[in-house]
């Protein structure tokens, strides 16, 4: 069973179980009505003092859904949006790596030939150096 990071119903968040955690995620922060926050940047209005009740009401509600979910997510940014789009953009780099050397070694791998001059222990060597 995979670890649960605290009284979340869901994995830890590790290098490769991004794009499961991401749904899960979506979906508790959903659940939590907050992914609001999270798709649309909170930005703190200027010059609440002469605004209607409704509109300080409106802006209050929207910054404590973005601290909400700020929380939740747990990393050093200053609004939801930024945390979220950090580790996207951490993560996702991280698959587009994995895709791009996994393609590399196949290539390797695939056009794998014993020389005329190599000992067949060299070869092995050379194999098993891909292969890991």
């Amino acid at each position: 069973m995979a670890a649960t990071s605290g009284a979340f119903p869901f994995p830890k968040l590790v290098k490769d179980n991004y794009e499961r955690w991401s749904i899960q995620m979506k979906t508790f922060l959903g659940g939590q009505d907050v992914w609001e926050a999270v798709e649309e940047e909170y930005v703190e209005p200027e010059n609440l003092a002469g605004a209607s009740q409704a509109v300080k009401k409106a802006a209050k509600e929207a910054r404590m859904k973005d601290r909400k979910a700020l929380s939740l997510i747990q990393l050093g940014a200053t609004t939801a949006k930024k945390a979220w789009d950090r580790l996207e953009n951490t993560f996702k780099g991280i698959d587009k790596v994995k895709k791009v050397r996994l393609q590399s070694l196949r290539g390797e791998f695939e056009s794998l030939q014993m020389k005329d001059s190599e000992t067949i222990f060299d070869y092995i060597s050379r194999v098993l150096s891909v292969v890991n």
